[in-house]
């Protein structure tokens, strides 16, 4: 027998390879028709598109009559069970079919308008919704296509008048396989991501190709591999009850629902139980003035208060008793045992807030909830200081350390030292071409003091606080004319897209709204755009002299102009109307000390109102540097000597080294008896030549 070539031998083994591959790949697919074919036009909102054709694509114009389902119609390695056949055989309206006890968010409209107009905003409410309604992503040509690492696997995302749909293409060496699927749900609110689904009959699956919001790309998945496409993932039902209020799960089955029965998002129902009881009493009883036969949470035990909001934010779980069968009020340990270490950082989605709490001090020494700090019903995500000021419900701004460096402009975020951002570690992202990509940030729940966090918000206050007070004055004045480019200017300020803040701003600035020019201008001086920030300021003046934050902010930007006497104006003039800013402060006595402009100077006055500084701030290195400017001014070089040490040491201390170069450099020039002169040697921290 002649011996074949290594080439030949492996071309063989290769074609063999890809002819099993199919056969095995034909085969799932015939089952997954005939279960399709079968079980998939019974509900008016399945979505069905009929017969996969071959290459398991899908023809949405081919509709498959209802028939009986044989017993290989199941997807490979699961079987249909009595109950699941009736699941998937017959749709909401088969004879027989029991009321379920929810009514739906749109049913409590009639009394509750105003609340569920709110709440229709918040991410619960947006957590699940039908195709129909609209599929969010990029299907754009030339951006609707994820390449995964492998050259020969690759998805496409397109958009018809029928419907949205996923396609895997893989590449074999002698066939292309190419298989569809119609987007018939959409999971998540659009914060980090949205994971579609898709039904086959009852049953419920995955799809393996996601939207990554924060990057604005199509993804794998966490869980999912990019070497393969994995098209029968099953949605199980305790991933849906964190999602939905309702689903009709098949006991016994794994992923098989009955159609037509589901209500998608968290409505009201999850923490106020089944309403349906509740609308016919008040409908038979239109008198009735307290609310009947429907949980109130904030009149429930402590610990029934957590529950509710514990079986997504506490613990994944093991199920006890059938899917969505936990009531509000009901000890929430009769239907789930916690499987989650409370101690774990690894926040897989949000299920262990609620342990991560428990361990805070805040928690343990109070009768705090959830709600104590989030109200269920109001859009709040990204509210810093609105979340901060509850803090201050219980404690004081001046017991933090930090307010010894910041000061009081500290109160408006105590989130990001105490609560900081968190990678979640279980979540990574296939990401085109690339390794995992962990970018799910969570906050921690565990209140506490975290040293970096703190270290990294003193050294980013600028930026950190300033934002935060804008978003703030744009959420909170509301303003009449403006109150629109206001909101659309806050979330774009949420996502730190600046630029398109201050669009939206200047769209609206013909208004003349002087408290919108205010905002518009506080935004340009944080983007270091000054000279353009002296339009809108000055307007803004012109119209209500006696704003503050105007006045503060047009001074900020003559400083930072070197226009001296005209920041020192109007740091005066912002005193004289909150004479406890500490910033604006901080800033006139450094023009009063360094100012190049002799006639801006006055040593003696910079002196006075450094010591101040001093008084109020005694760890502050920043505080101590300007009084020892000041001392320089009025020819006390001991005295600027001794304090410039001391701000050394308060600057070594507080671990912030890239400060201390512009110290000692300080320093140098009182050991030489010399004056700090402005521009020569700039703001306190800043890089200067001698």
């Amino acid at each position: 027998m002649s011996r074949k070539s290594p080439l030949v031998v492996l071309s063989v083994a290769a074609a063999a390879f890809a002819l099993l591959a199919t056969m095995s790949w034909q085969r799932r697919t015939t089952l997954r028709r005939a279960y399709r074919d079968t079980a998939g036009a019974f509900s008016p909102t399945s979505g069905n598109y009929g017969n996969a054709q071959p290459g398991g694509s899908a023809d949405p114009k081919s509709v498959a009559p209802a028939a009986k389902i044989p017993a290989e119609a199941a997807p490979s390695g699961s079987a249909l069970g009595p109950n699941e056949a009736l699941a998937v055989g017959a749709g909401p309206e088969r004879a027989g079919a029991s009321e379920i006890p929810y009514a739906g968010i749109e049913a409590c409209r009639a009394c509750h308008e105003d609340r569920v107009d709110e709440y229709a905003q918040t991410s619960h409410a947006n957590s699940f919704s039908s195709a129909a309604a609209g599929v969010p992503g990029d299907f754009r040509p030339g951006h609707n296509e994820l390449r995964t690492r492998l050259p020969d696997l690759r998805y496409e995302l397109t958009a018809g008048d029928d419907g949205y749909y996923q396609t895997s293409i893989e590449e074999f060496p002698l066939s292309t396989r190419r298989h569809t699927e119609r987007i018939d749900l959409v999971m998540g609110s659009g914060k980090y991501a949205h994971a579609y689904m898709y039904w086959v009959g009852g049953r419920l699956y995955q799809m393996p190709v996601a939207f990554f919001t924060p990057l604005g790309i199509w993804v794998n998945p966490p869980g999912y591999s990019d070497r393969w496409a994995w098209w029968d993932r099953p949605m199980t039902p305790r991933c849906l009850e964190c999602h939905a209020t309702y689903f009709e799960h098949v006991a016994g089955s794994e992923n098989a629902y009955v159609r037509g029965r589901e209500i998608l998002a968290i409505g009201c129902e999850r923490c106020h139980g089944p309403a349906r009881r509740h609308i016919a009493f008040h409908q038979s009883h239109p008198e009735a003035d307290t609310g009947a036969e429907i949980v109130a949470p904030a009149e429930l035990s402590r610990q029934r208060q957590l529950e509710i909001c514990g079986q997504c934010h506490g613990t994944v779980g093991r199920r006890l008793k059938p899917a969505f069968s936990y009531r509000p009020g009901k000890p929430l340990s009769e239907y789930l045992a916690p499987d989650d270490d409370p101690h774990s950082k690894a926040l897989v989605h949000a299920v262990n807030q609620v342990q991560r709490l428990g361990q805070s001090k805040c928690f343990q020494h109070s009768e705090m909830t959830c709600t104590t700090c989030h109200d269920p019903h109001h859009h709040e995500r990204g509210q810093t200081m609105q979340f901060s000021q509850r803090c201050l419900d219980c404690h004081t701004v001046d017991t933090c350390p930090t307010h010894r460096v910041l000061g009081d402009s500290i109160q408006v975020n105590c989130i990001d030292c105490h609560m900081p951002r968190r990678n979640d570690e279980s979540l990574p992202f296939n990401l085109p071409g690339r390794d995992k990509l962990k970018l799910i940030e969570m906050r921690e729940h565990r209140i506490a003091v975290y040293p970096e966090d703190a270290h990294n918000v003193i050294e980013n206050w600028p930026r950190i606080g300033g934002a935060a007070v804008l978003l703030d004055e744009a959420r909170r004045q509301r303003l009449d004319q403006a109150s629109e480019a206001i909101r659309r200017a806050g979330l774009w300020l949420a996502i730190g897209q600046s630029d398109e803040a201050v669009a939206c701003l200047d769209a609206a600035a013909a208004t003349d709204d002087p408290r919108l020019l205010s905002l518009l201008g506080s935004l340009l001086v944080a983007q270091g755009n000054f000279q353009r920030a002296l339009i809108p300021l000055r307007r803004s003046l012109q119209i209500e002299p006696d704003r503050s934050d105007t006045l503060f902010h047009l001074a900020v930007a003559y400083d930072a102009l070197g226009r001296d006497v005209e920041a020192a104006d109007y740091y005066c003039d912002a005193l004289r109307l909150e004479p406890t800013q500490s910033e604006a402060k901080q800033n006139l006595a450094w023009i009063l000390a360094t100012a190049a402009d002799a006639t801006a100077r006055d040593g003696t006055r910079a002196v006075d109102i450094a010591e101040q500084l001093v008084r109020q701030s005694p760890d502050s290195w920043l505080a101590h540097s300007v009084l020892a400017a000041a001392y320089a001014e009025v020819g006390n070089f001991l005295q600027a000597v001794r304090t410039v040490r001391r701000a050394i040491e308060l600057c070594r201390r507080a671990d912030s080294p890239d400060q201390l170069a512009s110290l000692e450099q300080q320093l140098r020039h009182y050991e030489r008896r010399e004056p700090l002169r402005l521009p020569n040697y700039g703001l306190p921290g800043e890089s200067s030549s001698e």
